[in-house]
């Protein structure tokens, strides 16, 4: 309880303590020396000051609290059969751009997608970790969508519980016509919407086309040549989706960030475009129109605008990256793509940012997803420079360490 306490506020919960009772000590003296210091000023003065300084130690812990202090809510998906795997990842990301992404700055949702960073694919439920993670997160309020096959047709049995213990609260039977998902689409959120909280303005749902949806989900995995090839036989299918191009153009980007690192720019004085740095450019010709239709539109996409920085980082135009940066934090200020990338920026563009240190955003997205094992190893390598001067580090090296383990056993 102390360590809860005590959180990232300088000095923690025992310097508080302290003032306190030199505050007390110092006008209970005064209050004894001088007989104007009436006691009932004594209670004044001291009741002021305890709650400015309640007030203020309350303010710093909010500002940036422990892990423990973190609550989550999520919606999980998971087929009975795994030929309907792509059904489960297609209500995923649909509810995903559906529920909001916090109710408030420690109560986040928790995205189903991030288990892929343990190690586990849970739109099955043949992954053990699938149902121990909640448990060890914990989700405290979950809802779960099994797809089950029932004459022809689809059934979906939606399970609203709440951790620990998998308390059942509500339960909810929707069925749904093969081959056309997008029709149970507004049923779910309006089912969803009495428990957990929605976005003002809902999206109108994806293309529900299997190829479509797995060259997301393969996009998510971080397998950009084939999300990319099932981008193309799905833009044979539909030439005229606006998403399918964007998504192709998203693997192009990331695929022109690998080739940067290999063939890097020689001379920063050469006018000619190499192949990596055109990728770029044709991108942001298509994506930058598209942000500025979704801004006159009122729409927000957290993905676009963190695309649009990610091609201008490899030729090192962080400030055009940090601009659409902020765009995409302001849309969403726990997207694990986003935070993760601003750690590319110097902290000094931080500016304007509820972090001041690369060790603060660090932190911060090991709050929301402790076993993301690169910033993880990125947090402790920065912790254990200080050893040597300062031997605080040790214990937030043990917690960090011992929590990603025991949600992720494998890494």
């Amino acid at each position: 309880m102390f360590d809860f306490l005590t959180g990232n506020v300088p000095g923690g919960f025992g310097l508080y303590l302290l003032f306190i009772i030199v505050v007390f000590l110092v006008l209970r003296g005064m209050s004894r020396q001088n007989e104007l210091f009436t006691p009932r000023l004594f209670r004044i003065w001291f009741f002021a000051i305890w709650g400015l300084a309640t007030l203020v130690y309350g303010f710093l812990w909010l500002s940036d609290p422990p892990p423990q202090a973190f609550s989550r809510y999520s919606v999980q998906f998971y087929a009975e059969n795994p030929a309907d795997k792509w059904l489960a990842y297609y209500f995923r990301d649909e509810m995903e751009r559906s529920v909001e992404s916090q109710r408030n700055p420690t109560n986040y949702y928790y995205d189903q997608r991030w288990n892929y960073l343990a190690g586990a694919d849970c739109a099955t439920f043949e992954a053990s970790q699938c149902a121990t993670i909640p448990e060890q997160m914990p989700v405290d309020e979950l809802v779960t969508g099994t797809i089950r096959r029932e004459n022809g047709n689809y059934q979906l049995a939606l399970t609203f519980g709440t951790f620990p213990g998998n308390r059942i609260k509500s339960q909810k039977n929707l069925p749904f016509p093969a081959g056309e998902p997008e029709k149970a689409i507004a049923a779910i959120q309006q089912w969803i919407g009495e428990v957990l909280p929605l976005k003002e303005k809902l999206p109108q749902p994806l293309l529900a086309d299997s190829l479509f949806v797995l060259a997301r989900d393969h996009f998510w995995r971080n397998d950009y040549q084939k999300s990319l090839n099932l981008c193309r036989q799905a833009l044979n299918l539909h030439p005229d989706n606006a998403y399918i191009k964007h998504l192709l153009l998203y693997n192009r980007i990331r695929i022109a960030n690998d080739l940067s690192l290999k063939h890097p720019v020689k001379n920063p004085y050469e006018t000619k475009l190499n192949e990596w740095q055109r990728m770029l450019v044709e991108a942001r010709q298509v994506l930058i129109p598209a942000a500025q239709a979704n801004y006159d539109a009122g729409l927000e996409d957290p993905l676009l605008s963190n695309m649009i920085a990610e091609s201008f980082m490899p030729d090192q135009q962080f400030g055009d990256a940090e601009a659409f940066l902020k765009i995409a934090f302001g849309e969403d200020p726990l997207n694990l793509e986003v935070l993760k990338n601003l750690l590319a920026l110097h902290p000094s563009r931080y500016h304007d940012l509820p972090f001041e240190s690369d060790g603060e955003l660090m932190a911060r997205i090991l709050n929301i997803c402790p076993f993301d094992a690169e910033t993880l190893r990125r947090y402790i390598e920065n912790l254990l420079v200080n050893l040597q001067v300062d031997n605080q580090p040790a214990a937030e090296i043990r917690y960090r360490l011992d929590r990603a383990l025991a949600l992720a056993p494998d890494n």
